[in-house]
Order: structure tokens, then sequence, then C-alpha cells
């Protein structure tokens, strides 16, 4: 029944609507009118502090201009939790070059020098591992930086035959990248080196350099379990100090022989400027020799 009202262009063509009279209209407006004013004048009325609190939460709308930078769409952390501390971490702070996931490194201490020749062939070599009585293991023990490492290059250099240079020390016994930074012996290591007594007899010395740190305390216990015999390496200018003397507890508590090295004689030279007699008082006094 609907569509029979409309024609197929969407014109009305059912029956004709009553209008309304222009009187009614008017008596409606002026009616409409007449209750706007009574609110105008009761508004008027009302007294200021009998008013309505704002509600801050209603925003007026105006025609300004807001910039596209400038408009907010939600409110600030601060206005949500207000009082507390609010860190915001940027996004994609990670650079590209970097994995999310690192793979796992492994670290690597250890520094493989080149090996130098033998001044001893090898063969030589294996007759001495063959008998055991030409054979001695000797620990080099010291307080740190009194000149374990650099008195075991100086062995290497004659059986190596390496030309040592004082400025440039290889430290062929601190292999370890941190020993060679920190300039200090970490870990205990062993060294074969084919020696001669006094009567030039060969025996297989193998050396055992301790570190010297107090903290390191137990590769030296752990050296001197086997190890025959001790050498105790002892600045001149700075004498027997109380690492020193700990060490050589140590060295006794296992039962082994001790020698006294005294290293670094030259300071007292080149440092002290003692002379000859005085360089000579001072080693018998840090030796506690009585006249």
């Amino acid at each position: 029944m609907e569509n029979d009202m409309y024609d197929e262009f969407g014109n009305y063509i059912g029956p004709e609507i009553e209008r309304v009279p222009e009187e009614a209209k008017s008596s409606g407006a002026g009616e409409l009118m007449e209750d706007f004013n009574e609110l105008q004048r009761g508004a008027r009325d009302f007294p200021p502090e009998e008013a309505a609190p704002s509600d801050p939460r209603i925003e007026t709308i105006s025609n300004e201009i807001v910039l596209q930078e400038d408009k907010r769409y939600y409110p600030d952390l601060e206005e949500v939790y207000p009082g507390a501390e609010v860190l915001v971490m940027e996004e994609d702070i990670q650079p590209l070059s970097e994995p999310i996931i690192a793979p796992i490194k492994t670290k690597d201490f250890d520094i493989v020098d080149k090996v130098h020749r033998q001044v001893m062939a090898y063969d030589y070599l294996e007759g001495f591992f063959q008998n055991p009585d030409l054979i001695r293991n000797v620990a080099v023990l010291g307080q740190l930086h009194h000149g374990k490492s650099s008195l075991i290059d100086t062995f290497l250099s004659y059986t190596h035959g390496i030309s040592f240079d004082n400025k440039n020390e290889r430290r062929f016994t601190d292999s370890r990248k941190d020993e060679r930074e920190r300039e200090l012996s970490i870990k205990a290591k062993p060294v074969s080196l084919v020696l001669q007594d006094s009567r030039e007899k060969s025996y297989l010395v193998n050396i055992m350099d301790t570190p010297g740190h107090p903290n390191f305390f137990d590769e030296v216990v752990a050296a001197l379990r086997v190890c025959d015999g001790a050498l105790v390496v002892v600045d001149a200018v700075e004498g027997v100090m109380q690492g020193t003397e700990r060490l050589i507890k140590q060295a006794l508590t296992e039962g082994l022989s001790i020698v006294i090295v005294i290293n670094k004689i030259d300071r007292l030279v080149v440092e002290l400027r003692l002379p000859p007699n005085d360089a000579y008082h001072k080693i018998r006094h840090m030796l506690c020799l009585q006249t």
C-alpha cells in the first residue's frame, strides 16, 4: 500500500495531507517562546551561592583552531596517576645491528704464542721423562710484582734461544688475556726446562710459576703439593713482606726446601742511590744475618 503512494521517481501521489493552519503554528511558537523566557527569568533570580557547581569534566567547546601536534586524544600520565613517578620508554631503542636474542659467546682467555725452537732435541728431552731421578719440580714463590715471571723468562732465554729484553717483557707464563692486561699472574703455569747444576749435570726442571696476589693463594697451595722445592723471590728494595712470610710458612708446612733469590738489586742503585757498603748492609738486614 505504501508503494502505491509514490510513483516510480519517488514523488508522492497519495491523498492530500491536511495542512496545519497558520494560526496554530503561531500559537505553538508563541507558547514555546513564553516558556523559554520564563526559564531565563528564573535563572536570573537564582542566587549565586546556591548555583550548582561546575563539573570540571565538562569541557567547553570553542571554535579555536588546534594544530595536529597540540591535539590531546588521551589524558597525560600525571593526570591519571597523580603523585607517582612515571617512566616512559622509547620504542625501538635497540639498534638493528644488535640481535634481539644474542648468541652465547664463549670467553677465550688463553693466548697461543708462537712455539720457539728448543736448544735441546726433543728426543733428548724424552729421555728425561723415562728417568724420574733426573726430574725436579720447583715452585717459584714471591710477593706480587717481585719478578717471578721475569725470572722464568730469563730461564727461557737460555733454553729456547730467545733474546731477553728488559724493555719488552714477553711473560711466557702469563698466557691469559686478562693476565697480560692486568700485568699479574692469576693461574699457576708449569714450564719444563733443561738446566745444569754446578757440576754441569743436566736435569729436567719443571718450574711452576705461581701468582703473587693474596687472592690467588689457593693456586700456590696446589702448586706446592706437587713440587720438591720452592724458589722464593724477594725484591731487594721492598724486602720480605707479609705475603712472602705467608708463602714461606706454607712451604715449610709442606716440608719443602727453600732457596732465596734476591731480585731487582739494581733498584738499590738506580732508585735509592745507595753506595755499595749501604746496599750490602741493607741486604744483610733483609736476610736477618748476624755479624
